[in-house]
């Protein structure tokens, strides 16, 4: 194995809550739903430099070392958010307009792991 890279193409996640009591009140609209879609999510080794390398070039920078470096990136293409209503009992959903809170932000995170 010459390098490890991890590759997700979309995920896409959804919360229904009802909060406190789990069950819809008489009168009362439940809480929208929240949406998250994320798209091209990828995970990677690189060097101390941020430069992707296979695994043995990762080892090298730790090698005769007491303490152990690995460095990884994980890049996000998109993050999606969005917060849709819930219809009241016996109304049509497709009617309400979903509400954005994130729309196509993209991520690039930098991780050192450090170990004994």
């Amino acid at each position: 194995m010459s390098s490890i890279r991890v590759e997700i193409g979309e995920i896409h996640v959804s919360a229904e809550v009802l909060g406190f009591h789990k069950t819809a009140l008489v009168g009362e609209e439940p809480p929208p739903a929240l949406f998250f879609d994320i798209s091209n999510v990828c995970a990677y080794t690189t060097n101390e430099f941020w430069k992707v390398v296979d695994l043995k070039q990762a080892w090298q920078y730790s090698a005769g070392s007491p303490v152990f470096h690995m460095f990884r990136e994980v890049s996000i293409a998109s993050i999606s958010c969005f917060l849709l209503p819930q219809p009241p009992p016996g109304k049509d959903r497709v009617s309400l307009q979903p509400v954005t809170l994130i729309d196509d932000l993209s991520v690039k995170t930098r991780v050192t792991i450090k170990q004994k």
